[in-house]
């Protein structure tokens, strides 16, 4: 392949990877009520299925970092990725809470790589460009989550049968991945020697779990609303269509794709990491103040405080910029890895949270006011961490 395209190339086929996790996780936002009436789940047990993803996922990061800061980024991918067909299979073929719950933990566990390889490729081919190069395969990414928040609806599909359509988009995309997924050689310095104590080094770093806490707190409108609970707060709250609602949802990814590389080209060339991060966390602050505050919102409003909310929140890309200054390739996957760990815990907890508070305050007026709550509280507290530590230097 000519040596000229073959980075842009190998950091799309990177994107896809992250395209599909990001399209099976979103999808269930526009699905859920269609399996809330089926299998008669309640709003409690459809947090708890959802987040099954997060805490899987976030599980599986440390041991993913490690396998690929020492082999083929390549192959794990591959593998990576024929595990995550096969759990969408069997996910559409499941009609237990149980079985759905376990299906859905393997497809956390599939995506756990997504992000990583995607860093990784970003930084192996793109080393003074990556915090724009990691924006831009973030976008195309998060191209995934419009896809799953509208394709029900264009297509019109139960269900099980988007799913099913799910699977045959996976084999397109592994197709592309083996032939187009390339590493750098130059950069393949695999550690054969990693001791142990570097992993509990980086998961005691106390810069790597702050980075993490504003990366989860600052993705919760994507794991709360885009990826889940959006079309029934809509709905319910704001008496939007259905496919009004999964069209508003899709706008916070479509925010994210704006946001990230311009934010990312910001903090590359314009402005210090800190000051896009900040701006990042008191612009969401005001924007999800809006929607609290006002109860009568027009669909062309809140579409603009949806997009809004992706805008800003995509500066929490930049925390992965932060970690590839800070941390030396040979553990950049591992770091990574820390990084996200903390950032699905707190989205799985965000997503039973939001949850639970509807199903707890389901006979008030104002049970979805209890449960919005958690956007501001989370907003304030990244403020709160990127104005208190200094991000620029590590002790690892």
């Amino acid at each position: 392949m000519n040596q000229t395209i073959k980075p842009y190339v190998a950091c799309l086929a990177a994107a896809l990877f992250s395209f599909y996790n990001l399209l099976s996780f979103s999808v269930f936002d526009a699905l859920s009520t269609d399996m809330i009436a089926e299998l008669h789940f309640t709003t409690s047990q459809m947090g708890l299925f959802s987040s099954a993803f997060l805490f899987s996922n976030g599980i599986s990061l440390i041991a993913v970092g490690v396998l690929l800061d020492r082999y083929s980024l390549r192959k794990i991918a591959l593998v990576l990725m024929v595990v995550a067909i096969i759990a969408t299979y069997g996910l559409a073929h499941s009609s237990t809470f149980s079985a759905c719950v376990f299906f859905r933990i393997l497809q956390g566990f599939a995506s756990a790589g997504s992000l990583l390889v995607a860093t990784r490729t970003a930084v192996q081919w793109f080393p003074k460009r990556k915090a724009f190069v990691i924006g831009v395969i973030m976008a195309i990414a998060l191209s995934g989550g419009i896809v799953g928040d509208n394709i029900a609806n264009i297509i019109a599909l139960d269900w099980r049968n988007m799913l099913t359509l799910n699977v045959f988009i996976g084999i397109i995309f592994i197709s592309l991945m083996y032939v187009f997924l390339h590493e750098n050689d130059c950069t393949n310095t695999h550690d054969e020697l990693f001791e142990l104590k570097k992993i509990s080094r980086c998961l005691c770093d106390i810069k790597l779990i702050l980075l993490g806490g504003y990366v989860g707190l600052m993705n919760f409108p994507v794991f709360i609303l885009a990826g889940l609970w959006a079309n029934n707060y809509l709905v319910n709250h704001f008496q939007l269509l259905s496919a009004q609602a999964n069209f508003s949802a899709s706008l916070i990814f479509l925010g994210v794709i704006v946001g990230g590389p311009i934010f990312g080209y910001l903090s590359d060339k314009v402005l210090s990491r800190k000051s896009v991060m900040l701006l990042g966390s008191l612009a969401c602050l005001v924007s999800v103040g809006l929607l609290i505050l006002f109860n009568y919102l027009t669909f062309r409003g809140i579409n603009i405080i949806f997009f809004s909310l992706g805008v800003f929140s995509s500066t929490q890309i930049i925390a992965y910029a932060v970690v590839a200054d800070m941390y030396p390739f040979v553990v950049l996957s591992l770091a990574t890895a820390v990084v996200s760990l903390f950032e699905n815990v707190l989205g799985g907890f965000g997503q039973s949270a939001f949850g639970f508070l509807l199903h707890f305050h389901g006979s008030f007026p104002g049970h979805y006011m209890a449960a919005m709550l958690l956007f501001p509280l989370a907003f304030l507290i990244c403020f709160f961490i990127i104005t208190r530590f200094n991000l620029n230097s590590f002790n690892c």
